[in-house]
C-alpha cells in the first residue's frame, strides 16, 4: 500500500490539502496548533462553533474551496496565542483530535512525553544526568531494561584490534600511534 517512502505516496504542504481539520495553523505568538481528525465531514460545524466562526459552519469546504477557506482559518489563528487557542477549544469542549506542536525544548519537559518515556534521563560518563530520547515503543516479551551512552569515540578500539582482528597489543600501539585507530 502507498505510504512514506513509496513512489505512490507524496507528502502535501499545507496548501492543497483537501481536509482542513487534518492541519496545522499558526497562531498570534508564532507558536503552531495541530488539528489531527480525518472526519472534516463530521467535525466541521463543531469546529466552527468552537473557534468562533459560525457563518462557515454550514458549508463543510469542498476541495476546490479549501484553499479559500484555509486562509480565513489561518487569519482566525493568527489573532490569539496558541495558548488562548487551547483554553478556547477546551471550555467549547471540542473532542476532536488536537494539539501544541512543541518544539524540543519544549518536548524535554513536556509531562506527557516523560510519562510516555519519549524522553528519558540518562547518566552520562562525562556529561552527568542529560535528557535523551527514550525509546518509543514497547515489545512485551522484551522488554528495554536499560539505557545507555553511546560510546566515546575509540573507547573499544583496542579490544577490537586485539580480541575481534587477532592483533598483538604492540600491534594495536604501533597502530594507534601512527593514527591508524583512534
Amino acid at each position: 500500500p502507498p505510504g512514506e517512502g513509496s513512489p505512490l505516496f507524496t507528502r502535501k504542504g499545507r496548501a492543497g490539502t483537501d481536509n482542513l481539520l487534518y492541519n496545522s495553523y499558526r497562531c498570534a505568538d508564532g507558536r503552531w496548533i495541530l488539528f489531527c481528525e480525518p472526519n472534516q465531514q463530521r467535525w466541521w460545524k463543531e469546529f466552527c462553533d468552537a473557534i468562533g466562526v459560525s457563518k462557515l459552519a454550514n458549508d463543510v469546504p469542498e476541495p476546490t474551496s479549501a484553499d479559500k477557506t484555509m486562509s480565513i482559518l489561518d487569519d482566525i489563528f493568527s489573532q490569539k496565542t496558541l495558548a488562548q487557542w487551547l483554553q478556547i477549544l477546551k471550555d467549547a469542549n471540542l473532542n476532536m483530535g488536537y494539539s501544541a506542536i512543541n518544539s524540543p525544548q519544549e518536548l524535554t519537559s513536556d509531562p506527557q512525553a516523560a510519562a510516555n518515556n519519549y524522553i528519558m534521563n540518562l547518566d552520562h560518563p562525562t556529561r552527568g544526568k542529560i535528557k535523551v530520547a527514550g525509546v518509543p515503543f514497547r515489545f512485551s516479551e522484551t522488554p528495554i531494561s536499560k539505557l545507555s551512552a553511546a560510546q566515546e569515540l575509540g573507547q573499544d578500539s583496542e579490544k577490537v584490534v586485539t580480541d575481534i582482528a587477532g592483533l598483538s597489543t604492540e600491534e594495536y600501539t604501533l597502530l594507534k600511534n601512527k593514527g591508524v585507530v583512534v
